[in-house]
């Protein structure tokens, strides 16, 4: 009978699988392959979380102090935040996380939406342009000679900044929930590749259940809470499979 890891129910320790693929993907590559892919995908799902909390962050300052400066300002860096998440989880790959290909399944509304926003980070945020990809400057500097009463003149630097138009967070937020939607699918796809990965390696390698309780990690130390361990071991699963790793995929 093969052996099993303790059941996550009994302790904090849980089989980490990217460490696990760090270590044996050489002899488990379509595992390492899955596994890569599946932290990727959540990455972006998260990045785009956030950006969408952001959003409703951005409307309840709105709402509440539309004429206060601090208020205003919030908005406006909550918004490059935004664009910068999302940017960063559609069009921007590195070697610690590669991108989500959404672009297909985007309708030609959507694209043109995407195309703005990855416009207006490179442009506006990430480089100081103007941002002249939305129907307002997002920001613009200037030097001015500014005439006194008395006739003289002094040299002041000016800036004006985007207002959080309602019309230009209501394009972002319909964008946001779109990919949002887009990437859960993704991770689920994702989540079952893994599951069927795991299953492959079980059945071919008599020792892989012994290899895998090698690369366990306490749950609430990568966390950085107990209580939030204690939270997702107790929390609900789902989804099955051959054998005992899993048939117990944590839903989160």
């Amino acid at each position: 009978m093969m052996q099993s890891i303790p059941d996550a129910a009994q302790t904090d320790q849980v089989a980490d699988l990217v460490l696990f693929v760090e270590k044996y993907g050489d002899t488990f590559p379509s595992l390492r392959k899955r596994v890569l892919q599946l932290r990727d995908a959540h990455s972006v799902r998260v990045d785009l979380l956030l950006a969408q909390d952001m959003l409703q962050a951005v409307r309840t300052l709105g709402e509440n102090d539309a004429n206060d400066k601090i208020s205003r300002d919030a908005c406006l860096g909550l918004i490059q935040i935004v664009v910068v998440l999302y940017a960063r989880a559609l069009n921007e790959a590195s070697n610690h996380r590669r991108k989500l290909q959404m672009l297909s399944k985007f309708t030609p509304a959507e694209k043109s939406t995407h195309i703005m926003m990855c416009a207006l980070r490179s442009d506006a945020i990430a480089h100081f342009g103007p941002g002249r990809q939305i129907d307002q400057v997002w920001r613009d500097d200037g030097v001015f000679l500014v005439p006194n009463p008395d006739g003289s003149s002094i040299v002041a630097s000016l800036s004006r900044n985007m207002a959080a138009d309602r019309d230009l967070i209501d394009t972002l937020d319909q964008q946001v929930s779109r990919a949002v939607i887009l990437s859960v699918a993704e991770v689920q796809r994702r989540n079952t590749r893994v599951v069927h990965a795991l299953d492959s390696a079980m059945n071919g390698c008599p020792t892989f259940a012994d290899l895998l309780t090698q690369s366990q990690v306490s749950l609430g130390h990568f966390l950085g809470s107990s209580e939030a361990s204690a939270s997702i071991l107790s929390g609900p699963r789902f989804g099955t499979a051959k054998g005992g790793y899993a048939a117990k995929r944590v839903q989160v």
